[in-house]
Parts: structure tokens; sequence; C-alpha cells
């Protein structure tokens, strides 16, 4: 496999009115030289990370996302205790 760099990162950011806390999550997929990771954390308001989970990516997504295809159900699996 050649030499391919990729990183795509999603941040996504909901408050609540009743209580007025903001939270945010990202999402991260990297691929670096044949290998590839996926991560996503969770942020408080000043956008620290609270929480963040790491797996690396099957070789069937890898495939998919150097190919530029939408890949059902990637962030499955990546759940994260607190919830934003």
């Amino acid at each position: 496999m050649s030499k391919v760099f990729y990183e795509s990162v999603t941040t996504n950011w909901s408050s609540s009115p009743k209580s007025g806390k903001v939270h945010g999550t990202r999402n991260i997929v990297r691929i670096k030289n044949g290998k590839g990771e996926k991560t996503k954390e969770a942020l408080n308001a000043a956008g620290k990370v609270i929480e963040r989970k790491r797996k690396t990516l099957k070789n069937k997504e890898l495939k998919s996302i150097v190919k530029g295809q939408f890949v059902p159900g990637l962030w499955r699996g990546c759940t994260l205790k607190n919830k934003c």
C-alpha cells in the first residue's frame, strides 16, 4: 500500500436551555502509512477533553475511507461514559 496520510476532524456542540450546560464531541479519523485509528472525545464548555476513546480501524473500514466511500456504523462501539 502506498503512503497515505488522511485526517478528518468533526466537532459538534450542544447546549441545554434548562441547565445552561454546554457539551461537545469531537470525532477524529487518522490514517498514516497504511494504519488508521478512530478517536471519539467528549469536551467540556471550555473545549478541554473530558474523556477519550481510541480504536484502530478495521481493514475494511480503512480501505473504504481511502477510496472516499461512506462507512456505515463507523462510530458504533466507540461510546463514551460522558454522554454529550
